[in-house]
């Protein structure tokens, strides 16, 4: 697994604000922000690439309990902000079934500073 939070510009005037933003990003967290993603329009931000399910949960909220504020900013300037779970097909191919679940706090914390998070399960091509 490997967990990401995702700053997403939502239009052209917000792209421009992705390296301030990233740069309180850096204030609440160190090294945190390093660039604009290639793609362009977003910068991403690792969060776990630990084996287990509660390491991420407890990246995921720490990460956000000390980036509410730079969160809270990224919103007003119409920055979208997402996490994003990337599952590969091994970590699913190697067990009978993955459960990955999410605590009503950790979901009530994300909701409250408006973070969506998404799983992403890549398919063995």
């Amino acid at each position: 697994m490997y967990t990401v939070i995702r700053f997403v510009a939502e239009s052209a005037s917000a792209a421009e604000q992705l390296g301030r933003i990233g740069a309180l990003l850096n204030e609440a967290i160190q090294g945190a922000y390093e660039r604009v993603d290639r793609i362009g329009g977003r910068f991403s931000v690792s969060l776990s690439t630990a084996d287990s399910w509660l390491a991420h949960v407890l990246a995921i909220g720490e990460f956000v309990r000390t980036a509410d504020g730079v969160i809270a900013e990224a919103r007003v300037n119409h920055v979208g902000v997402e996490i994003d779970v990337a599952v590969e097909p091994q970590e699913i191919s190697e067990k009978p079934y993955l459960s990955l679940a999410v605590s009503p706090h950790l979901m009530q914390h994300l909701s409250a500073v408006g973070v969506v998070m998404g799983f992403t399960f890549y398919n063995p091509a």
